[in-house]
């Protein structure tokens, strides 16, 4: 406050402060202006780190930013007393203290957790949770968790890309075992003992050679296919015709025998000349050769009617 003498000559002098400043002189042209500057400091703690940034201004106006500094803990919240604690235990509230204060978990108490016949245990210390077994369903639980145990796994059809892949396989196979290969859709082997066998009505028991090999030689692995062709055609020149096309027999590795009846052409009632037929490979199809009865000659240029039968692998 400007302080004066008293009198028509009196004069007032105004001193400045801490953080103000006064300029002019008192006239009417230069009035006294008081400026004063406002600093802001902040003072870091154990608990935050404080920064304070603005001028104070409309347009840059003081902003104080608080972050938990490294040494923060979580007892330092006023809600919580964690003064004390040891590994494995979790916060619960304490309703006396009226705080947060750390406590080992509590296990679910016997009963409380409801549980249908696929689990055992009630979540208790010593009765943990755990997955019914029911080993007449062939059920089991190892190290990796609940699965089909050994004998559930030689219970089933196991497939297997190749039969390298089921050699290596883990358990063995036990008698009875089924398996299918990827090389061999459809086909599916038992473990007999000692080998992996076609499964099948009956055992095919080949002597000799095969009646036409095309890829490679029949073995007991394969699978045999039975194949029934009504043909009704005319021959060539030479009385030959198509009995099995090479279309018939694509993807086949070979055929082990062919059987051929002739029928009649016509139907019953039709006047033919008797005839006969035989089979032979030619050009990756079985090719028919019909022939007169009466004199052996090629039944050329003339309908005939068979069925054919053939065992392909």
């Amino acid at each position: 406050m400007p302080r004066c003498c008293g009198g028509a000559s009196c004069s007032c002098v105004i001193h400045a402060g801490q953080n103000v400043t006064i300029t002019g002189i008192g006239s009417p042209s230069d009035p006294f202006i008081i400026h004063a500057n406002v600093v802001l400091t902040a003072t870091d703690g154990p608990v935050f780190d404080l920064a304070v940034t603005g001028d104070g201004t409309v347009d840059d106006p003081w902003t104080i930013e608080a972050q938990y500094t490294g040494s923060a803990q979580l007892t330092d919240h006023p809600n919580v007393d964690a003064t004390t604690v040891t590994d494995g235990q979790v916060l619960a509230y304490d309703a006396a203290l009226g705080k947060w204060v750390p406590r080992a978990p509590v296990t679910a108490t016997a009963g409380t957790v409801l549980t249908d016949t696929s689990l055992t245990g009630d979540g208790a210390v010593g009765t943990p949770l755990q997955v019914q077994e029911n080993p007449d369903r062939l059920l089991s639980t190892t190290a990796a968790g609940l699965g089909l145990s050994d004998e559930g796994m030689n219970s089933v059809v196991r497939r297997f890309a190749d039969t390298a892949e089921r050699d290596a396989a883990t358990p063995g196979p036990v008698a009875n075992a089924l398996s299918i290969l990827g090389t061999v859709p459809g086909q599916i082997d038992y473990w007999d003992g000692a080998a992996w066998v076609g499964s099948g009505n009956f055992d095919l028991d080949v002597q000799g050679e095969e009646f036409y090999q095309m890829s490679g030689p029949y073995t007991a692995d394969r699978r045999i296919t039975y194949v029934v062709r009504n043909v009704a055609t005319s021959t060539d020149t030479d009385g030959q015709f198509d009995a099995i096309s090479a279309l018939d027999l694509a993807g086949k590795a070979g055929v082990l025998t062919a059987t051929v009846t002739p029928t009649l052409p016509g139907g019953p009632g039709s006047v033919v000349v008797p005839y006969g037929i035989m089979l032979a490979p030619s050009a990756g199809g079985l090719r028919g050769v019909a022939y007169r009865i009466d004199n052996g000659e090629p039944l050329s240029l003339s309908q005939v009617a068979c069925t054919v039968v053939a065992l392909t692998y």
